[in-house]
């Protein structure tokens, strides 16, 4: 579940892995229909009250002591009032045509998921067997790590993803994936990690299928000279015997990537034009012999205003020459 391999996990493998799955079935029994996950419903699978209070940070998790037993307690997400403003109404009534903010749903989730390092067996998470070297602190740490990754699970459910890919046979155009990050109520780099995620996790099998293979998924953004440059991360890439865009191996050493050097096509929506789609050619390899074949790509760019540090997600789907 790891995202970035030079990081060595505290935790085994396994164990990651039930705290993906325990965020996972949390998310899966919040979502609608649509698989839109209310923050209201995240809220009460964890047991836990919403508080907005001044804070130096933009969210905290916290305990509350309501019993004489140390036992006796619940658990209180914080945010900064400062921030965030909604009312009790806004969070009663979130749907998904009427979500609360991105950021705040963001860090609403992060803050749950960093309580699972504190109630593991409230989630059936079994930690026997750890080595001893493993204490609680190790385990605290190890669970910040992986915030992130958690956060994007509680947000985005398995079943959300299926129902808007499993079956399809094309890949999925960035228009498509704005749409279904909209109707989530999530932003993009949420998106784009849990797409990630399915190297770890995906019981549907969504990577090795459904439109996911040979793709790369990634977010632009507007410069103030008004030019579109490639952003490192995060991005999805899922690409056979690991051959990989030639640009996108360039991508991984060189955040902020000229669009412009890289598709060379006035009329494309990242180069200045207003096109959402481009095909073209281009090198493509391994990390060893980044030009070691030819590739044809098809990008689309979601439609988004170009102004001075606006975003967008794109899409590049490759087709292997014979």
């Amino acid at each position: 579940m790891r995202i970035n391999s030079e990081r060595t996990p505290a935790l085994p493998p396994e164990v990651l892995a039930q705290f993906a799955q325990a965020c996972l079935s949390i998310s899966d029994a919040a979502a609608d229909e649509r698989g839109f996950v209310a923050i209201r419903h995240l809220l009460a699978r964890f047991q836990a009250k919403l508080i907005a209070r001044p804070l130096l940070v933009e969210g905290m998790i916290a305990s509350q002591r309501i019993g004489g037993s140390s036992d006796d307690c619940r658990w209180l997400v914080l945010v900064d009032s400062d921030k965030y403003k909604f009312s009790d109404q806004a969070i009663d009534r979130e749907y998904s045509e009427n979500a609360l903010p991105e950021r705040l749903r963001f860090t609403i989730a992060h803050e749950l998921a960093h309580s699972l390092a504190f109630r593991v067996s409230d989630f059936g998470i079994q930690l026997h067997g750890l080595n001893k070297e493993v204490t609680p602190q190790v385990l605290l740490n190890a669970i910040e790590d992986e915030t992130d990754w958690l956060s994007s699970l509680l947000l985005v459910p398995q079943r959300a993803l299926a129902t808007v890919f499993k079956g399809r046979r094309e890949p999925p155009s960035a228009s498509e994936l704005a749409q279904a990050r909209q109707t989530l109520g999530i932003s993009r780099p949420v998106l784009v990690n849990r797409l990630r995620l399915l190297s770890s996790i995906d019981p549907d099998g969504l990577k090795n299928g459904f439109g996911f293979k040979n793709l790369a998924v990634g977010i632009a953004e507007w410069t103030a000279e008004g030019n579109a440059v490639l952003r490192k991360w995060p991005i999805f890439v899922n690409f056979d015997r690991n051959v990989i865009p030639e640009f996108l191996l360039n991508l991984a050493q060189q955040d902020r990537l000229p669009a412009n050097s890289v598709f060379n096509e006035p009329t494309f929506s990242l180069c200045g034009g207003n096109k959402a789609c481009v095909e073209l050619t281009v090198h493509g390899g391994t990390p060893s012999s980044p030009r070691a074949e030819r590739l044809d790509i098809k990008c689309s760019v979601e439609g988004s205003n170009a102004m001075a540090g606006s975003r967008a997600i794109y899409v590049v789907a490759a087709t292997f020459r014979q």
